[in-house]
């Protein structure tokens, strides 16, 4: 079979041809792939939660086939040896649902890990209410703007879409944020720009990047504010003073898809699948094919903007 391949750590991936994999577990034949941040920082070795030892077939999530014909969407492959970026795949029940068979593939991953966890975020964690206020710092990610939508839908009533890309903080406009900030210059000034776009302070914050945009966003928020962190793509810390944090009285999450149920993963899922087949949610999702993973893994380095997904089939 046709597979991405890592034989270490930090390397991009090759594509080669493999074995199918020989394991005591279900085969699913892969119809698309996600690229993700995650896949990138597992790959170097740095993820948290998830450390397979190279050499192994790379990508957390994806749409499969099983043997009996149903489709299924797994947010982690049985066997992390045989991840989703190759045309087969090790499922576990524990990490997969079912999917209507007219679902279309494409779609379905761009509802997972980045859809997911950002409709979580915004519904389940920060639990954004009707006419609160919402900074999302890296809003021009892929799930940046997918938490932009869902902001929008919840009721908010200011949408703060914070980024370094201006065209993708455009985008994010397009997309619902009634006001963007390019974050290019010293925490302070941004940070005094957020207090004065939002009136003196902002309900919740949802924050994709960490680092200095996150700790502006932190210090601008109102009282009793809650702060929800999926990512940290600007930085993995960030200098967080304590007498803030303590004055505010703020309420300061994390959020890790891989903490949650596959019911609250499959749930999410199914409220976000519905309200894109309804147009009311869009998917910014580019889709290449297997052979040009090496590329479009360098450019999710870089931060594309759009969701990468792989046609494997």
């Amino acid at each position: 079979m046709r597979a991405a391949f890592i034989e270490s750590y930090g390397q991009t991936p090759t594509i080669t041809d493999l074995p199918e994999p020989e394991v005591d577990a279900p085969l699913g034949t892969v119809l698309a792939a996600g690229i993700n941040p995650v896949d990138l920082t597992i790959s170097g070795g740095e993820y948290y939660a998830i450390r397979p030892k190279p050499p192994y077939t790379p990508g957390m999530e994806g749409v499969a086939r099983r043997a009996d014909g149903s489709l299924v969407y797994f947010s982690r492959p049985g066997d992390l040896k045989h991840g989703s970026l190759a045309q087969q795949v090790t499922l576990d029940d524990e990490q997969s649902f079912v999917l209507g068979n007219d679902t279309d593939p494409i779609a379905a991953v761009g509802c997972g890990i980045a859809g997911i966890s950002s409709w979580m975020a915004v519904n389940t964690y920060a639990q954004v209410k009707e006419g609160d206020k919402v900074v999302i710092v890296g809003a021009t990610g892929a799930a940046g703007l997918m938490a932009v939508q869902a902001a929008k839908l919840a009721g908010a009533s200011q949408i703060v879409a914070i980024g370094r890309n201006e065209a993708r903080l455009a985008r994010a406009q397009e997309l619902g944020a009634t006001d963007t900030i390019r974050f290019h210059v010293a925490m302070y000034y941004h940070q005094v720009e957020i207090g004065k776009l939002t009136g003196g302070g902002h309900d919740v914050t949802i924050d994709f990047t960490w680092g200095p945009p996150a700790q502006a966003a932190l210090m601008s928020s109102a009282k009793h504010a809650r702060f929800v962190n999926v990512g940290n793509s600007a930085a993995p810390g960030s200098g967080i003073s304590a007498g803030d944090l303590r004055a505010l009285d703020l309420t300061l999450r994390g959020f890790s898809i891989w903490n949650q149920s596959l019911a609250s993963r499959e749930q999410a899922f199914n409220e976000l699948l519905g309200h894109v087949q309804a147009g009311r949610v869009q998917l910014d999702a580019e889709t290449v094919g297997l052979d040009d993973v090496p590329s479009a893994w360098e450019r999710q380095a870089t931060s594309p903007g759009t969701k990468l997904v792989v046609a494997t089939a």
